[in-house]
């Protein structure tokens, strides 16, 4: 195998891709290569020494690198698992045991982490003990806590309890089976709200998977994401983060918007949904959808429920079991109704039952 060296915060990591170069095969702690294997830079151990940098600063929160650890299949479902625990969160044991469809697996699923091959870029430091205790990592405790903060750092999350869950599941026999069967869903928030508003344009009309790659690289290639930053960009400039022309006009005119003050960006946490709504959509390609993304995950509102989203859509339909020309704006006025005023923690949700590859999940007695 090959392998290079990196210098991290919590000590020197060794990253080793296979002698084809066509996949990462370990990541380990420590300094000193095993037998056998080759110190070298090649093109994908360099590029993973970037995103490994990257993700130590702080500007990356996934990583986009080929894998193939070896092992069981069970060993390979609770790897698959912990790739969907989100940056900045956690998950006990038994929860990434429901997740593989074993919910009495705890111990098993901890046997399985620990012989997780590429710690860090498969997030097994995010699995904690039922209490939230810190238990059980390779690299010791110490870099355990210390990744658990660097990510905690650099994240918010939308934040709801049993309370809401209680209401929605009174509301709506067939939320409660989602909020019952899949773990509290995870949303991040963006406080700022020219980030957030630049980055719901980047991602009109394309999927979650697509904007996280495009946003990625706009990180890297704008700077900062300011007003007077990226009204200082050319058009060209910022296409060449992946987006349309079109999209980059928006978002040219959503800078000088509020450098012009146009828009009063300060002036939003202050107005009610409906107000809010409408001065944003006075931007150019700022249409309701953008507005009520922007209103859940930067303004914090609570009772936000989009018709315009897919997704949205998508998680009612399966679990109401309707067809989508069924989901009419009547019909989907009624859930409104009934989630209020947890619409939002109601989106959650329903993003989840509508995106989850488990769903229906099989240790809940979905058929009873």
């Amino acid at each position: 195998m090959n392998c290079c060296r990196i210098e991290s915060p919590i000590g020197p990591l060794l990253v080793y891709a296979n002698g084809e170069d066509t996949a990462l095969v370990k990541i380990a702690f420590g300094d000193v290569p095993s037998s056998g294997d080759t110190p070298t830079d090649t093109p994908l151990l360099c590029r993973a020494a970037a995103q490994l940098q990257q993700y130590f600063d702080g500007s990356r929160k996934e990583f986009d690198l080929p894998l193939a650890p070896e092992g069981t299949p069970f060993q390979q479902a609770c790897w698959q698992a912990l790739c969907t625990i989100p940056y900045g969160r956690t998950r006990s044991y038994g929860e990434q045991a429901k997740l593989v469809g074993s919910p009495k697996a705890g111990r098993a699923v901890g046997m399985a982490n620990n012989r997780n091959p590429l710690p860090i870029v498969i997030p097994c430091h995010r699995v904690v003990g039922s209490s939230g205790n810190l238990v059980g990592y390779a690299g010791g405790l110490d870099a355990k806590e210390k990744l658990l903060a660097l990510e905690a750092a650099n994240s918010s999350w939308t934040h709801f309890g049993k309370k809401e869950q209680d209401h929605l599941s009174k509301a709506d026999p067939a939320l409660a089976k989602v909020i019952r069967s899949i773990p509290s869903p995870d949303y991040e928030m963006i406080p700022d709200l020219f980030t957030a508003l630049v980055r719901n344009i980047v991602g009109q009309q394309i999927s979650g998977k697509a904007l996280k790659t495009v946003w990625q690289r706009a990180a890297e290639s704008w700077g900062e994401i300011t007003p007077e930053n990226l009204n200082a960009l050319s058009i060209e400039q910022l296409c060449a983060a992946g987006i349309s022309g079109r999209k980059a006009e928006y978002i040219k005119a959503a800078a000088e918007a509020v450098l012009n003050k146009k828009l009063d960006l300060t002036a939003l946490p202050q107005m009610d949904d409906d107000t809010a709504i409408q001065a944003l959509c006075s931007l150019k390609g700022i249409g309701r959808w953008t507005a009520e993304m922007l209103l859940m995950f930067s303004l914090g509102r609570r009772n936000v429920l989009s018709f315009g989203d897919f997704g949205i859509r998508q998680g009612l339909c399966r679990i109401h079991a309707l067809a989508e020309e069924e989901l009419t704006k009547e019909k989907f006025e009624e859930f409104r109704r009934l989630y209020s005023p947890y619409g939002t923690v109601a989106s959650l949700y329903l993003w989840a039952a509508g995106n989850s590859p488990v769903w229906p999940p099989p240790w809940t007695g979905w058929q009873e």
